[in-house]
């Protein structure tokens, strides 16, 4: 199940999964704390090089704590971890001829 497809499971609304899956930013019904959130995770996985003490800002401004900063992180690092592993081994593009992996792993 793709992120958007279980996005539109649990919040049972296509239109907001779509507009996410498209651009957050743009996607109506988003909150500021939500909207800082995905700021922090979308640059900690596309440059996470370039993070910064004050990327932490926006977050703590819409109420986060360290705790709570560090669990978006963590949620953010597990997903991008096993994309990485999933795309590795070609999981659902069905362009492996053979397994990646010998049998029995």
């Amino acid at each position: 199940m793709s992120h958007a497809e279980f996005l539109r499971v649990e919040t049972l609304d296509s239109g907001f999964a779509d507009a996410i899956r498209k651009d957050w930013r743009t996607a109506p019904g988003l909150s500021s704390r939500e909207a800082a959130i995905l700021a922090y995770i979308e640059k900690v996985t596309k440059t996470p090089a370039r993070i910064v003490p004050e990327d932490l800002t926006p977050l703590r401004e819409q109420g986060l704590d360290d705790r709570g900063i560090l669990q978006a992180l963590m949620i953010c690092a597990s997903f991008n971890y096993l994309n990485r592993i999933a795309d590795g081994i070609g999981v659902g593009k069905g362009t492996l001829d053979t397994p990646l992996l010998p049998d029995g792993i």
